[in-house]
């Protein structure tokens, strides 16, 4: 985000319309992104005339959603760059060349998902309880990552 922010506001042909991201959603849909479906909105309200993304996987987790939403702000006028592929959807004419790339950012995202939830099947057959955060419900982890229940303060004794 930060890299973004400093670019963005490097150019002076260039206006921070905001950051949209959503961090920590590995979902295949457009769906459960939140940020992103803000930002689609946002573009749709004449907010945002161009979109600077790091890549096609960034942007796209289903191909269909992808080209669809692609064909939408193309015909109004409104820039898509991806840095690492470096391609521009106004420039770029090679509709094969960015379905490829988004059908292997899909392919990639159901990968990346299929080997988290083998990682935690295993670690569950190993008894093994993974939580991503330091405080969980009641419960918080020591500097090894064990957890121990702790009572609040303000929590009556006798629970």
């Amino acid at each position: 985000m930060k890299y973004y922010s400093e670019k963005i506001v490097a150019n002076p042909k260039w206006s921070l319309a905001g950051i949209y991201a959503d961090q920590g959603k590995p979902a295949t849909s457009t769906k459960q992104r939140d940020s992103f479906n803000h930002m689609i909105e946002d573009c749709y309200d004449s907010k945002i005339d161009m979109i600077l993304t790091k890549s096609i996987s960034m942007f796209a987790r289903n191909t269909v959603d992808f080209l669809r939403i692609i064909r939408e702000l193309k015909e109004r006028q409104i820039r898509i760059v991806f840095e690492k592929e470096n391609i521009d959807i106004m420039d770029s004419a090679d509709k094969l060349l960015i379905t490829i790339l988004s059908s292997h950012a899909l392919e990639e995202s159901q990968i990346l998902s299929e080997n988290n939830r083998w990682g935690i099947a295993r670690k569950f057959e190993q008894s093994i309880v993974q939580v991503n955060y330091m405080k969980f419900m009641g419960y918080t982890k020591d500097a090894n990552g064990n957890y121990s229940s702790r009572r609040s303060r303000d929590c009556p004794k006798d629970i």
